[in-house]
Parts: C-alpha cells; structure tokens; sequence
C-alpha cells in the first residue's frame, strides 16, 4: 500500500511536469498540471507522516 502510494504520488508529478512542457499556454491544463502537483506532494507529506509514526512506534 505505502509503495503505491508513493508510485502515484511521483507519477502525478511526472504528468504535471509533461503537461507543462507539453502545452504551456493552454490555461485549463496549466490548472490540472497545479492539481496533480499538490495532490503528489499532499501524497508523499501522507506517506512521510506514516513512516515517521511507524518508526516512532516501533521504538517505543
């Protein structure tokens, strides 16, 4: 699960990236590359937080 969470989070920022590159001057996706970006990187902060409770859990 936590694997494929990461695999989704980098693979929306790859396809933000391509949308941009691709077409820069279309607004609608310029607005759906923005969306993806911040749904990446809210999935990764969610998986970082996981991990580090995991660690902090297991010390305990």
């Amino acid at each position: 699960m936590k694997n494929t969470l990461v695999v989704v989070a980098l693979t929306s920022m790859f396809v933000s990236l391509v949308l941009r590159l691709v077409w820069p001057q279309v607004e609608f996706l310029a607005g759906l590359s923005l969306a993806l970006q911040i749904a990446g990187i809210l999935l990764l902060v969610i998986y970082i937080a996981g991990y580090v409770r995991g660690r902090a859990r297991s010390r305990a």
